[in-house]
């Protein structure tokens, strides 16, 4: 047996025995640091950082108005196209005559394209956005 096996057979066999606490604490007592009074300097230079660049909301003005709900009803219709494709697939392969197969894979390309010009679209709107 070499010399590191000894002293792990002396702690337990990993089954729970031996494993108390070592530190000689209490059992129960949670982590205290060493030095309180620095983690309370640290969390106050924090509060008075953000209390320093904390601003009042911005004004309710028609065109903050507009905005909002323009972009909850574009929303509203796209998410809604995109929803409710397959309600209306069974009308479009008999419209169209086509297989369902066919009509359906044109919804998975919508839903596909939504996600996946996302980052695109994001970085238009950084680059000519206001």
């Amino acid at each position: 047996m070499r010399e590191g096996d000894q002293g792990e057979q002396e702690r337990g066999s990993g089954d729970g025995e031996g494993l108390g606490n070592e530190s000689g604490k209490e059992e129960g007592r949670a982590f205290e640091p060493k030095e309180p009074a620095a983690a309370d300097a640290v969390l106050q230079e924090v509060g008075n950082s953000l209390a320093a660049d904390s601003t009042d909301p911005p004004e309710l003005t028609l065109e903050s108005a507009s905005v909002v709900f323009g972009s909850f009803g574009t929303q509203l219709l796209l998410l809604g196209m995109l929803y409710s494709y397959g309600v209306f697939q069974f009308a479009y392969s008999e419209e169209l005559d086509h297989s369902a197969g066919k009509v359906a894979a044109i919804g998975s390309i919508q839903a596909s394209l939504m996600p996946g010009l996302g980052p695109i679209s994001g970085i238009l709107a950084e680059r000519f956005g206001h």
